[in-house]
């Protein structure tokens, strides 16, 4: 872990630290202070906010220049691989193999960002296949439209972070971040990288706070796109108060995966068990209901469980520790409670479904109803709910009975299956043969209903970011 006593809030090239109000971060699994950064104050925000307007107008830089740049920045950060991922395991409580992971994928959406940097076109339009514009030729041009607002959660914070950054970057545009502030290390990390590597003043800026501060930045008028990862609640109000400005969101969701009757029970078993508990289950698209066909449940019951029995939980950074704590005991009293309350509705609880303090086992539930918390809202917590079905199309009907719908998986060797619950399922990704948790860096990643708003990744960020114009000439 890198020291983090002269680092915290970054506007215009400079850390900021004196003078202002300090709170403390804190070890996710033994619970002790491990870092204290700065609060933002409403003229820190506005002075952000000016950095980065300041900087955008006076961009000059090109898109060969921004990839050389991205890609710097990737290059940095694997040198710095393992200080990173050390602060993860700390700051947020997942695994150090988990941790690992997320550094490649951070560094990979610089990457991919870099590439995309280079390649933003528009297309041309046919518009003189109508009456009275035969002599007319248009295309459409994507422009960089303002400075970016982005908010990170506390979950995935240097990933979230390096999509976030990156695909502004790559769009031509200058950013103001605010991280979760129960986890702002890796953020904080990755700007010090930025910063060291020369990154351009007021290009990318960072303030640490709680909900007041993210206040402060909706009422900016300084930004023309604010991309968004958290809670429903929160996504709403910032849509709701950004004037009229577009909005990025991801919310989160109760994500479904299927086993049909063909389906390899040995290899869905494990990809559940490894998304149903990644983080301890505080994912947004970690799979919290397993909908499984009854000719094959209690087998693949059998199978599901004895692979978490196995499971090693505790301490994050032993690397053969599979899952360690919340990031809160509130968080886990939740799940507990949660759990509770459907055990009295009649669930049955197969293995797990203790706490100990921040940490809560992993859990196997059946004899579920879709009106408990624990199905139907999203729990973010190391519960997965067996779900039994007849049909294929009652699967679909189940999966889909959620206000969510952010990603799903489908476990089955019929194409035609595969084919119809691509089709069917209202989730912004499918996956086929693999659980709902799948993402990788050049994917577009985003949901519907009230999973949010647009898609990450770098090449469909760009896009939203930009302005997209229609050019028409009269010739």
């Amino acid at each position: 872990m890198i020291n983090f006593d002269n680092l915290g809030i970054y506007i215009n090239g400079e850390w900021i630290r004196n003078n202002r109000e300090m709170f403390s971060v804190y070890n996710k699994f033994s619970g002790e202070s491990v870092a204290k950064l700065p609060l933002a104050t409403k003229e820190d925000v506005i002075l952000a906010g000016n950095a980065a307007t300041n900087y955008f107008e006076q961009n000059s830089m090109t898109p060969n220049d921004i990839y050389l740049f991205l890609t710097k920045v990737a290059s940095k950060m694997k040198e710095e691989a393992d200080s990173l991922a050390e602060e993860l395991v700390i700051e947020v409580g997942k695994t150090i193999k988990e941790a690992r992971a997320e550094v490649n994928s951070a560094v990979a959406a610089f990457i991919d960002a870099g590439e995309e940097a280079k390649r933003v076109t528009g297309e041309t339009i046919p518009v003189d296949a109508n009456p009275g514009s035969e002599n007319r030729f248009a295309f459409t041009l994507y422009t960089p439209s303002g400075p970016v607002c982005a908010f990170t959660p506390f979950n995935a914070p240097l990933n979230q972070a390096a999509h976030k950054i990156a695909s502004s970057i790559a769009a031509g545009s200058s950013v103001v971040l605010k991280t979760n502030p129960y986890t702002p290390l890796t953020a904080v990390h990755l700007v010090d990288i930025m910063h060291k590597i020369g990154m351009p003043k007021g290009l990318v800026n960072l303030v640490l706070g709680d909900a007041d501060v993210g206040k402060w930045l909706v009422e900016d008028e300084s930004y023309s796109h604010f991309t968004f990862t958290g809670s429903p609640q929160v996504g709403i109000e910032i849509r709701a108060n950004s004037n009229g400005r577009p909005v990025t969101l991801e919310l989160g969701s109760n994500a479904p995966t299927i086993v049909h009757s063909d389906a390899d029970l040995n290899d869905a078993a494990s990809a559940i068990l490894a998304s149903g508990f990644a983080i301890a289950g505080q994912v947004c698209t970690s799979v919290q209901r397993a909908l499984i066909h009854e000719d094959i449940i209690d087998q693949f019951t059998e199978i599901l469980v004895a692979k978490v029995n196995k499971m090693i939980v505790g301490d994050p950074m032993d690397i053969n520790t599979d899952m360690g704590p919340m990031l809160t005991e509130e968080a886990a009293q939740r799940a507990e409670t949660w759990l509770n309350e459907a055990v009295n509705q009649g669930a049955i609880v197969l293995t797990g479904g203790k706490r100990n303090g921040r940490v809560f086992e992993p859990t196997i539930v059946k004899n579920v109803e879709s009106t408990m918390k624990i199905v139907c809202q999203e729990i973010f917590s190391p519960i997965i709910n067996l779900i039994p079905f007849e049909t294929v199309d009652e699967a679909i009907k189940i999966a889909n009975d959620s206000p969510y719908g952010l990603q799903a998986g489908i476990f089955t060797s019929n194409i035609d299956v595969a084919f119809m619950a691509a089709r069917r399922l209202r989730y912004g990704g499918i996956i086929i043969n693999d659980a709902s948790r799948y993402r990788v860096a050049n994917m577009p990643y985003g949901g519907v209903k009230q999973s949010g708003i647009g898609k990450e990744g770098a090449k469909y960020a760009i896009r939203e970011i930009r302005d997209n114009k229609s050019i028409v000439f009269k010739l």
